[in-house]
């Protein structure tokens, strides 16, 4: 399995398994993976709001133990009805790295 398969079925698994069956569709462009969910599982409040940052929370420990850093995060666009798009860049690391 490539890197990039081990980092895509990291994520999938992640997010399918926590935000159940959430996941709309994938898609890959230019070297990069997009999952798409429906509805807004980030854009709740109260208890809504903190699941959604454990998600990410475990997403990012999960990607961790793969050996990927996050290496940016980045507000890309306005988005769609005022809603912020943002994107993640991760790096695979070694041991040798921090």
């Amino acid at each position: 399995m490539s890197n990039g398969s081990k980092f895509q079925c990291c994520c999938y698994c992640c997010l399918n398994s926590l935000l159940l069956n959430r996941i709309q569709h994938e898609k890959e462009y230019e070297g990069s993976i997009e999952f798409k969910l429906s509805g807004n599982p980030f854009y709740s409040d109260r208890h809504g709001a903190v699941y959604a940052r454990m998600v990410m929370a475990q997403l990012l420990a999960n990607l961790r133990s793969q050996g990927y850093n996050l290496y940016c995060s980045a507000d890309v666009s306005f988005g769609v009805d005022g809603m912020d798009l943002d994107s993640w860049g991760f790096r695979r690391v070694g041991p040798a790295w921090p």
